[in-house]
């Protein structure tokens, strides 16, 4: 597993980007002043997390290099996916600082509006990853319902930053 790790502010680290490697079900446990976790043994050979700051955009992939199409679940989560072999492949999340921004109720969550615009297999395979690993470990998903009909119901989305960023707030 590769664990690519970017600093923040107030960040010990020596360069814009650190790169770390891990044996495949290795767990990286953060013992010093590191902005990411990875706490999770993972079943894809390779992982890499990468936060580009100036963008405010993090980059996940579960298989680096491989050809996937993406699905766009709203303006700021775009997953990768290989249809074919109905996984997941990364993972983009534009605006990361404020999805990933607690409140004091808990975590921001936001419509997945793009559901909506997706063929119903694409949606039906969206879904599938959505509540399972590895994607279930850096997205949680549920339902706004507006009223007692099912039908009616949203998806709705929040970032799991406190897996993957130390300190969340």
């Amino acid at each position: 597993m590769r664990l690519t790790l970017a600093p923040t502010e107030g960040s010990s680290l020596p360069s814009t980007e650190s790169v770390f490697t891990l044996g495949l079900c290795a767990r990286y446990i953060d013992q010093v002043d590191r902005p990411f976790l990875f706490e999770r043994a993972s079943a894809m050979s390779h992982l890499t997390i990468r936060y580009d700051e100036p963008s405010d955009t993090l980059h996940v992939a579960f298989a680096p290099g491989r050809g996937a199409t993406g699905l766009e679940l709203n303006e700021n989560i775009l997953l990768r996916v290989d249809p074919a072999e109905r996984t997941a492949v990364g993972l983009t999340v534009f605006n990361y600082s404020l999805l990933a921004q607690r409140t004091p109720m808990g975590p921001r969550s936001f419509a997945l509006t793009g559901m909506a615009d997706l063929s119903d297999e694409m949606r039906d395979l969206a879904l599938s990853l959505l509540l399972r690993e590895p994607v279930s470990a850096f997205l949680t998903i549920s339902a706004y319902s507006p009223d007692a009909n099912l039908a009616d119901a949203v998806p709705i989305t929040s970032v799991q930053a406190e897996r993957i960023t130390a300190g969340a707030a």
